[in-house]
């Protein structure tokens, strides 16, 4: 059974329907698929929303999606020292947030799927990922 694992990015991209969001509709529709975040990703995406003016938001986007997720997991001490191995393994700077997102993936055996380059620099023995689309400049 696939499981994926999406970063507060992708998370991000389906709820403003930026380029890749199809994509993500295609996996909640896949048969058997879990579609898994992280517990971090929670406060990751309140930071975001309050960016960009919309931090009112964040609950009832939470009520809305937390029924579509087969699962919040939480960072144990394991996740905790497989971010730690990601950032040392990482070609470039590896923010901690996402590092623990990342582990959390690898942990769980789930796909990460994101938009955020640099989860590229993790070598591909380390995570399966999935990069969506990044918007065109402009949009």
């Amino acid at each position: 059974m696939p499981a994926y694992l999406l970063d507060t990015s992708a998370w991000i991209v389906h709820i403003f329907k930026e380029p890749g969001w199809e994509e993500l509709n295609a996996l909640f529709d896949e048969d058997g698929a879990d579609i898994i975040i992280s517990v971090v990703s929670l406060p990751e995406l309140q930071s975001r929303l309050k960016a960009l003016g919309k931090d009112e938001q964040f609950e009832a986007l939470y009520e809305f999606y937390r029924p579509l997720f087969d699962g919040i997991v939480p960072v144990d001490e394991s996740v905790v020292l497989g971010a730690i191995a990601m950032k040392r393994a990482a070609t470039r700077r590896l923010p901690g947030t996402d590092a623990l997102i990342a582990a959390t993936a690898a942990r769980h055996g789930a796909e990460l799927v994101h938009r955020d380059a640099h989860f590229q620099s993790v070598p591909a023995d380390r995570i399966k990922q999935r990069m969506l689309p990044t918007p065109e400049a402009g949009e």
